[in-house]
């Protein structure tokens, strides 16, 4: 049987600018330090090999705790707040008021080559007067007026889709049951064993509380250190709201912002 996947480029995604690997074969092993991408090459390879990529990805970020910032009523949530989330996703965790370059994930191998394009973009909503929407796309030096929207945008290069991320976090389980994005053939089976076994770091929150603002929250940050040095901060958030559970954040000298732990490589988790 050959392999489904013989080479494979991941562009701007994660800790990846830009990765290449060729004469991949049935059985692949990939080593690598913690927080090196990993984790985040089979993530890509997930969202590449799915035939609902708003699903899986909404899977990677509950997954990876990083959508701390979701409430009971997400409407109340700005559009701003809510791409924060996203642009976890884009290399280098890049800031709202600064610029990124799309996500690129391509496959080739037995069957026909694979590419999907995701971008994240603001765009202003237009009605028609029989009702239908239309977005038009707006400059990022607008960015302050209430009235954009920011959209992901998927390209296979056969068909073209925009999701909004309201509906991507508000409808996190109703994503399955929309029809499949991509109807290519090309697709590929897909089966994602997570290393944590569905657990995730709220657990941890009472073993954190004992120890909050005494000495002993500096052993922990230097026990993270020995893996990461670049963590100087690690705190607990959430849990005042049914949907926002407790999950633990750290500062980090290579990100402009605090970000869930679970963002990080698992060995630091």
């Amino acid at each position: 049987m050959d392999p489904g996947i013989v080479n494979l480029t991941i562009e701007g995604f994660r800790v990846f600018r830009e990765l290449k690997l060729e004469g991949l074969g049935r059985v692949n092993l990939i080593t690598g330090r913690n927080n090196t991408g990993k984790s985040s090459l089979l993530e890509a390879v997930r969202i590449l090999a799915s035939n609902s990529p708003s699903a899986t990805i909404r899977s990677i970020l509950t997954h990876r705790e990083e959508d701390v910032l979701e409430t009971d009523e997400p409407s109340k949530q700005g559009y701003a707040e809510i791409a924060v989330q996203v642009l976890t996703l884009f290399h280098g965790f890049p800031e709202l008021s600064g610029s990124w370059e799309p996500i690129v994930i391509a496959a080739g191998g037995s069957q026909q080559p694979m590419k999907l394009t995701l971008s994240l973009d603001w765009f202003f909503e237009e009605r028609a007067e029989n009702g239908t929407r239309k977005y038009v796309p707006r400059q990022m030096e607008l960015l302050d007026e209430e009235d954009g929207i920011p959209l992901l945008t998927f390209d296979t290069g056969d068909t073209k889709r925009l999701l909004s991320l309201e509906d991507l976090r508000s409808y996190p389980y109703h994503l399955h049951l929309f029809s499949p994005e991509s109807k290519s053939a090309t697709s590929i089976s897909c089966i994602h064993v997570s290393p944590y076994g569905g657990k995730s770091t709220v657990r941890l929150g009472t073993l954190w509380d004992r120890i909050a603002l005494s000495d002993l929250e500096d052993q922990v940050v230097e026990a993270l250190g020995i893996i990461d040095p670049s963590i100087t901060a690690v705190s607990m958030v959430g849990g005042d709201r049914p949907r926002r559970p407790r999950t633990a954040i750290v500062r980090s000298g290579k990100i402009p912002r605090p970000v869930p732990l679970r963002s990080f490589g698992d060995g630091l988790n």
